[in-house]
């Protein structure tokens, strides 16, 4: 990223933008962070990293809400699961290991 580090996002790739996207929510430190499918349209090194960032995030205590339709990666990463249908939601208790 260091090569557009100091650009303005206007103009960027899709895939510049995909990489600057969690720099550009995370740098006020918010307490709450939404994902949205974070690793949809990344390669296998991105999601890894992505995934490895939403970890620790919440590490550090912060609120993640993460909404994929990748199971393995909801399961790897989430405390609480709630499964949305079309009519209804079915929440879950917390995971236990």
């Amino acid at each position: 990223m260091a090569e557009f580090a100091d650009r303005r996002t206007k103009g960027f790739s899709r895939g510049q933008s995909l990489k600057v996207a969690p720099a550009r929510c995370l740098v006020h430190e918010p307490h709450n962070v939404l994902f949205d499918e974070p690793t949809n349209g990344l390669d296998v090194a991105l999601s890894r990293a992505m995934r490895a960032l939403i970890r620790r995030i919440c590490d550090h205590g912060r609120c993640v809400l993460l909404c994929s339709h990748y199971m393995t990666e909801v399961l790897a990463l989430c405390d609480h699961i709630v499964v949305m249908g079309p009519a209804a939601s079915s929440p879950r208790a917390p995971r236990t290991n």
